[in-house]
């Protein structure tokens, strides 16, 4: 027996190629030897591959996106209870653009291991006023701002990005369930500037991207994505544009780096699946 893996996605992208591994090869094996694992079950599995072998705490978004994704759904996900519920996802008269800055710079699995551990110093420091809580995305920023002189330096700031993050994130739900997309996109502007200062996992690359997204009214949202360090930006751009802003991003990005630019335009789509040939 033997496995033939294809792939169109870029490694080091920030794309969650490999979620998209982990989940396929789970998703192949579960069906192929009958062992009626569940997709949560699959999920959890893949999710500690990566703890347990590649060495990355991370969390269990990539891998519930990549088996639970469906097409023009986002998913808002509780990632304690894994509730997810689907959100109608209609993006027109803008897609979603991806500008690869084809550079890695080796950062991305140490220091979100560091950041784990400083969201974690920080929601221990709180819970000894505020037992309450038993997750720093659930702290409110005004309970955060209060441990300024208490918490140092850099996880102060990682814990204002996760509570602000966190309340973002509902309500961007809201905000696009109600088809209002400008201010969507205004809230993923808000997210970059919290991960390139807050959390501080961006780079000068995906800075310089999202920062030139900006001088266009046709591009109503851009944000780092993935692990950082590297990796893509997100965009929504208007359909008539799109071709227009990839050539001169890809010029600019020439320009400022010596560096060429790949972009992927996507749409949301149904997640892992089963298919005989």
């Amino acid at each position: 027996m033997y496995c033939i893996i294809s792939s169109e996605l870029p490694i080091g992208a920030g794309i969650s190629s490999s979620a998209a591994l982990e989940c396929g090869v789970a998703k192949g094996l579960n069906a192929l030897f009958d062992l009626e694992l569940s997709d949560l079950e699959l999920i959890e599995i893949s999710r500690m591959a990566e703890h347990n072998f590649v060495g990355t705490k991370c969390g269990v978004m990539d891998q519930f996106a990549v088996t639970m994704g469906k097409e023009n759904k986002l998913l808002l996900l509780n990632c304690e209870t894994l509730d997810c519920k689907l959100i109608d996802a209609e993006f027109a008269p803008y897609k979603i653009l991806l500008l690869n800055t084809n550079v890695s710079h080796n950062l991305a699995s140490s220091e979100y291991n560091s950041r784990r551990a400083a969201c974690e110093r920080a929601l221990s420091t709180i819970q000894k006023d505020h037992p309450e809580y038993k997750f720093l995305a659930e702290v409110p920023e005004s309970i955060i701002e209060t441990y300024k002189g208490k918490l140092e330096g850099n996880v102060y700031q990682r814990a204002l990005y996760v509570s602000r993050e966190n309340a973002r994130t509902l309500n961007a739900a809201n905000l696009i369930q109600n088809g209002n997309i400008k201010e969507f996109g205004a809230l993923m502007y808000q997210t970059h500037e919290g991960l390139s200062t807050n959390y501080e996992v961006s780079c000068v690359e995906l800075d310089f991207l999202v920062d030139f997204s900006k001088k266009f009214t046709q591009v109503v949202g851009s944000h780092m994505m993935g692990g950082g360090f590297g990796g893509c930006t997100i965009n929504l751009v208007e359909e008539g544009f799109v071709n227009e802003f990839m050539d001169m991003a890809a010029k600019a990005y020439k320009k400022q780096f010596d560096l060429d630019l790949t972009a992927i335009l996507v749409a949301t789509s149904n997640g892992v699946e089963i298919v005989k040939s």
